[in-house]
């Protein structure tokens, strides 16, 4: 494997999958680096980003993983390969929690495009994205500065 790593070094695959290699060991520390090596080379950025945000949603950090699912929205719209919906379900829930209802009309409008379906939300999704939000008290003191970046971002971006 380390050949066609030294061979493919930019194919964002290898970096997932020694990230989740990683993360089924336990070993969180190790795939966050994985992910965050493949930053540095992988042109396909915004499917590390996602799979950045989820190991930092499962190590309860909300404000990080926000952060970097806003990045891979916007690396899927610079690319103009808009086709992960796991960003956007995460904003989205998020502006559900704050009952934002513009916002989750418009998320909830391209992941019905994305999923080919009516989007909706699952129970559990939301009731662990509530529970994080409830216990952060970061996102609880920059609610308003975090709900700005997500209506900018989908009024100017999307």
């Amino acid at each position: 494997m380390n050949s066609h790593f030294e061979k493919y070094h930019d194919f964002d695959s290898f970096y997932i999958l020694k990230s989740k290699i990683y993360e089924n060991n336990n070993e969180r520390d190790k795939a966050l680096k994985a992910i965050l090596d493949g930053l540095r080379y992988s042109k396909r950025k915004y499917i590390l980003y996602i799979r950045l945000a989820y190991l930092f949603f499962l190590n309860e950090n909300l404000l990080r993983a926000l952060e970097n699912c806003v990045r891979s929205i916007v690396c899927q719209i610079k690319t103009k390969e808009i086709s992960l919906p796991g960003p956007f379900i995460f904003l989205f829930a998020f502006a559900k929690y704050y009952s934002e209802e513009v916002i989750t009309k418009k998320l909830g409008k391209i992941l019905s495009i994305l999923k080919g379906e009516k989007f909706r939300l699952s129970e559990n999704v939301y009731l662990e994205i509530e529970r994080l939000i409830k216990q952060n008290t970061l996102i609880q003191e920059h609610n308003k500065s975090i709900l700005e970046s997500i209506k900018y971002l989908c009024y100017d971006f999307i």
